[in-house]
């Protein structure tokens, strides 16, 4: 066995062993979480613990140089294909980073009630400048609601609101 053999053979041992330590919700797992900088320690589950029963959705919409708001607009992030998505689902890394975003202004809000302070707003506001951007454009106004999509049943409900303050673009954008 060579040396780049061990190596190789060790790493794997390794990543098997992390791997299968990493399972559950305890104190080590969570320390095993916060070391893998690279994200390369699965997470297995199969039957999920804690099923996300809602569907979160953004939308925004401008204040124009002449001081009317538009109309609020949704922003689609990470739309499903149901028909592939089994297969083949390239926009789940999308969704869970928006939900985690959601989570993180939600926690802000209910800690502090300044959402609009977190790293988190300020990506979605870029991400919208980024996708849906406009010259005429002085303000932003975001709200975040949430929908059980597959519930006819469900009321559409607004979990984050910046209705009363607005978000000013103070920066150039190349489009």
């Amino acid at each position: 066995m060579t040396f780049v053999t061990l190596i190789i053979f060790l790493f794997y041992i390794c990543w098997i062993t992390f791997s299968v330590l990493a399972q559950g919700e305890n104190r080590l797992n969570r320390r095993i979480k916060e070391l893998d900088l690279l994200n390369l320690i699965p997470n297995y589950h199969f039957f999920c613990p804690h099923p996300m029963k809602v569907d979160f959705h953004l939308y925004f919409r401008y204040q124009y140089e002449s001081d009317e708001w538009g109309e609020w607009e949704e922003l689609k992030i990470g739309e499903r294909i149901p028909q592939l998505c089994f297969i083949w689902n390239p926009t789940k890394r999308e969704r869970k980073l928006f939900y985690k975003m959601v989570r993180n202004i939600k926690r802000k809000e209910s800690k502090s009630g300044n959402g609009v302070k977190t790293r988190s707003y300020r990506s979605l506001l870029n991400y919208i400048h980024y996708h849906k951007w406009r010259q005429d454009v002085r303000a932003t106004q975001i709200k975040i609601t949430k929908l059980q999509d597959l519930n006819p049943h469900f009321q559409e409900e607004i979990i984050f609101s910046v209705e009363e303050r607005t978000t000013r673009i103070r920066f150039h954008h190349d489009h």
